[in-house]
């Protein structure tokens, strides 16, 4: 209830950057569940549901290149450091290039996420 509640407020936003960081949020929260100092982009990687999810939904290109990606984008959403020129800011135009085309497919890995933990709980 809480992840979907998440996704819900998420798909809600109207800032790119917010949607970015709330579906990650959601991938984050099923995946990174371990006290272990193993990397957020680690634990994605070595996923074996969410690859499988990935490789439902868009098995195009590299899962890993997606996922080193997707983690470097998220760095950059969630990280304004202006005096070294990183991260985004809302008037930012290449949000446009960078962070908007991996939306529709974060909300995927997302929701199918959630399912696919609450069809185990069951």
């Amino acid at each position: 209830l809480a992840l979907m509640s998440q996704f819900n407020d998420t798909e809600r936003d109207g800032s790119a950057i917010r949607q970015f960081l709330g579906y990650f949020r959601i991938l984050e929260s099923i995946y990174h569940t371990t006290v272990e100092r193993t990397t957020l982009k680690q634990v994605l990687i070595e996923s074996s549901e969410l690859r499988e999810i990935h490789s439902s939904l868009a098995n195009i290109g590299s899962y890993d290149a997606l996922i080193s990606e997707l983690v470097e984008v998220r760095h950059k959403c969630a990280h304004l450091k202006l005096s070294k020129g990183f991260g985004y800011v809302p008037i930012d135009p290449t949000i446009e290039r960078e962070v908007r085309p991996h939306l529709s497919l974060l909300a995927a890995l997302a929701s199918c996420s959630i399912m696919r933990l609450e069809s185990s709980q069951d």
